[in-house]
């Protein structure tokens, strides 16, 4: 004989109170598409940052001090001039020079400034356009995203609100189901009706139950589109994904 299936549970649907506002505060700081497009704005700017940067006057000051080592023969000159006469020679070896430069016995010294100014710098100016270019496109791609994920939202909560009235509706339809048939079982205890009008209000329960099966699995269903549209699927799950190391 066919056994009936009998479900281990019961599907029961826990409401969560919405609005339009809340739903877009999340949306609008859990979207991973805002997050790239925020970090190419970012990147852009930091572009015409540098290339604008590149396109001013440039003052740099350079300042070296070193001490070099001497070694070999090293002539003496009378008068200290080298177009006099020798007069002396000393003789330094490569270990005199390596002293020499660990005592710092010849200390020299530069100070300069170096001053340019770019004219007509074509691929600085060019880099400006572009960075400005790619800016000005990602903050239109932000505007269109923040645009589709309001749309977006507001669509699932309105779909929300619509399956949690369905649920409210379902669930009044079979308690009033319920009720006629247990009138009706009592009228046909009585034997005042047959059998054939018990099992009408038999079958009119089973699919006030199927309905409001189907209403609670739109409500689920339409939960999960409005955690996808706010961003937070992972997160309300309790799924991460996994570290790796590079």
């Amino acid at each position: 004989a066919a056994q009936p299936i009998v479900p281990s549970d019961t599907p029961r649907a826990e409401k969560r109170p919405v609005t339009v506002e809340d739903a877009l505060l999340v949306a609008l700081a859990e979207r991973p598409e805002l997050g790239q497009l925020q970090s190419r704005i970012a990147g852009a700017a930091a572009d015409l940052g540098y290339y604008r940067n590149q396109a001013l006057p440039q003052l740099d000051l350079n300042f070296a001090i070193w001490s070099p080592g001497q070694s070999g023969v090293r002539f003496v000159y009378e008068g200290g001039s080298p177009f006099n006469p020798v007069i002396d020679t000393i003789v330094g070896s490569r270990w005199d020079s390596f002293r020499d430069i660990w005592r710092w016995n010849y200390k020299n010294w530069s100070l300069f400034v170096t001053f340019s100014l770019p004219l007509g710098d074509v691929t600085s100016r060019a880099g400006v356009a572009l960075a400005k270019l790619a800016r000005e496109q990602a903050v239109l791609e932000m505007d269109r995203e923040r645009k589709a994920i309001e749309l977006e939202v507001r669509q699932a909560v309105r779909e929300l609100e619509t399956s949690a009235r369905k649920i409210d509706s379902s669930t009044r339809y079979r308690e009033l189901a319920e009720k006629r048939m247990a009138a009706e079982n009592e009228r046909y205890t009585l034997g005042l009706v047959s059998n054939e009008w018990l099992l009408q209000y038999q079958s009119d329960v089973a699919r006030a139950k199927a309905g409001e099966v189907r209403a609670i699995i739109d409500y689920k269903i339409a939960l999960a589109k409005l955690e996808k549209a706010m961003g937070t699927t992972l997160k309300s799950k309790g799924l991460r994904f996994r570290d790796y190391d590079f």
